[in-house]
């Protein structure tokens, strides 16, 4: 066994990031598959039936585990967006911008048109009328035309809510667009303010003191400066995890249990503890990727990390999705109407999803490389 003075934590680190790359993509199809939930303590149907399991599993892997994921790759990106950025250099960030133009804002582009232009074809095809989607929409299919989860603080004048792009999971990709075009104000925060920065943005996430801006949310500005920080001093966030790893694995757990004993009861409580879990538990991811690098030598498969940016814009693409229709279709193969039969469905969809979309993608750099490039985001 290692011991901890002769591992090379800057390894590790870099493995751990590239070994989470495909299973975050897919856990974000398990966070979209929209289960039907209600308090298990209030609920009228025993905790231990099918139902209860249902109920339960529908929380733990879409509202508790699912959460995780895009905090995880804000937090990934702002590490690697300042990993060698010691002192500001503009022709540095000219560069990664330019870099980011072909990796991300391009791509984002393209789907959300090929998504709006699919939504518009596929009301025809139905003989909808279909006019006033366009001049609803035409403004804001690029940036805020879906408008999700209105929750009103009691210690906040404004509601709260979060806004995405016709293609509605890509609004990861513009919040991430906006915080990298924003680092220069970001590394001035940190350099200026060093840790005191960090503690007022972390107090504004956890109380959701922010705007309902449609530009980009506190937990995309936060989580990215969060990496930032580490990056720009020199700090290894994996063995800083490790290091406190019983602390975080306990702070991760009590605040699940408080998240998941008010949901739906009290709008402030879930609020602070859904933040408290989201933050600890990114740590606790990097703990288990890190030990698996350490103690199993994992790697991953450069294959599928390639399919990563195909999975994460298409699963939830309308009118295409291959997340939807993967799931109207387990459910027809597998008899029944009951939860037993929505619990398996609720398991097996988002992988089995994922894995078509990999199949997909891959045929797509096979026969059409342009294409697939352009859709993958050159990767």
């Amino acid at each position: 066994m290692k011991n901890n003075s002769t591992v090379d934590w800057k390894d590790n680190l870099s493995k751990s990031i590239d070994l989470l790359r495909f299973p975050l993509a897919v856990w974000v199809l398990y966070a979209h598959m929209g289960p039907t939930m209600v308090n298990s303590f209030t609920a009228d149907f025993p905790f231990f039936s099918w139902h209860g399991i249902y109920n339960f599993l529908g929380f733990f892997l879409s509202k508790a585990i699912g959460i995780v994921t895009v905090p995880t790759f804000f937090m990934i990106s702002g590490y690697l967006f300042f990993a060698n950025f010691k002192e500001w250099s503009w022709e540095g960030y000219k560069k990664k911008i330019n870099s980011r133009f072909r990796t991300l804002i391009l791509p984002y582009i393209v789907w959300n048109i090929l998504a709006f232009v699919l939504i518009i074809l596929n009301g025809l095809r139905k003989g909808e009328y279909v006019q006033d989607y366009i001049s609803n929409n035409w403004r804001s299919f690029l940036w805020n035309c879906n408008v999700w989860d209105p929750v009103q603080y009691s210690w906040l004048p404004w509601e709260t809510y979060g806004t995405g792009p016709v293609d509605l999971p890509l609004w990861f990709l513009r919040d991430l667009i906006v915080v990298s075009i924003l680092s220069p104000l970001i590394f001035w925060l940190i350099k200026k303010t060093r840790i005191w920065g960090m503690i007022v943005l972390f107090a504004v996430y956890l109380s959701y003191f922010w705007v309902a801006w449609d530009i980009f949310s506190i937990t995309s500005l936060f989580f990215f400066s969060l990496g930032a920080y580490f990056a720009l001093n020199g700090l290894n966030f994996v063995l800083l995890a490790r290091k406190y790893m019983i602390v975080l694995i306990a702070l991760s757990v009590a605040s699940f249990g408080v998240y998941f004993f008010y949901f739906k009861i009290d709008a402030d409580i879930v609020g602070i503890s859904r933040n408290l879990f989201v933050l600890f538990s990114v740590f606790f991811v990097f703990i288990v990727a890190s030990l698996l690098v350490e103690k199993k030598n994992a790697k991953p498969n450069k294959v599928l990390i390639s399919t990563c940016f195909f999975i994460y814009a298409e699963h939830k693409c309308a009118p295409i999705d291959a997340l939807g229709w993967t799931d109207v279709f387990i459910h027809k193969l597998i008899p029944g109407e009951g939860y037993l039969e929505d619990t398996i469905c609720l398991i097996i969809v988002p992988f089995i999803a994922a894995y078509l979309l990999v199949g997909i993608c891959l045929l797509m750099k096979r026969f059409t490389p342009r294409i697939a490039g352009l859709l993958s985001g050159n990767r």
